[in-house]
Formats: structure tokens, sequence, C-alpha cells
């Protein structure tokens, strides 16, 4: 297909950066599933089943840190906040 004369063939992208779309490696959430025709994280419905909707500025986090480990036991409510503050902590462990 040819360009337009106001086409060009260049992109945003600078040399040897890759589109996310175009990426072989892509970091997971978690997996997703299919609830009523509706795709949803596993890990979320899961939560749900068991406790009931999930409240707006809250998610849902993996207690061993292992986003394939749906299983209630190490699945736990907190607040966005709390859970950077969560992670940066662990990071900052990780690091030292």
């Amino acid at each position: 297909m040819g360009l337009h004369k106001h086409q060009t063939n260049s992109t945003s992208f600078k040399k040897g950066m890759t589109p996310w779309n175009k990426c072989k490696t892509v970091y997971e959430r978690g997996n997703r599933i299919t609830v009523n025709g509706k795709i949803v994280y596993e890990h979320r419905q899961v939560y749900e089943e068991t406790f009931g909707k999930i409240p707006k500025g809250f998610i849902i986090h993996h207690i061993d840190g292992n986003n394939k480990n749906n299983s209630i036991e190490n699945l736990k409510l907190l607040t966005q906040s709390e859970h950077i503050k969560l992670h940066h902590k662990q990071f900052k462990e990780m690091t030292q």
C-alpha cells in the first residue's frame, strides 16, 4: 500500500525503541478469564465471589507475590496507596 503525499513512514519512536504492542515479552498483570461474556482478571473475580464487590480505589494484592496464585488465602484487599507503599518497601529491601 502506497503512502499519500502528506503521510510519512516515520514514527514517534526513537531508534531502537519498540511499540508496546510489538514487544515479544509483555508484563502480565494476571490471568484473564471470561465471566458472563466479559473479560476480567481472575484474582479480582475470585475475591469478589468470596467477599463481594471491590470498593472503588482498592486493589487486590497477591500476598506471596505470585500473580498466578489466585487462591483466596493469597489475596488481600489494599488501597492503592497501601499497595504502592508495600511494594516500595519491598523494592528498597531488595536493593539494599
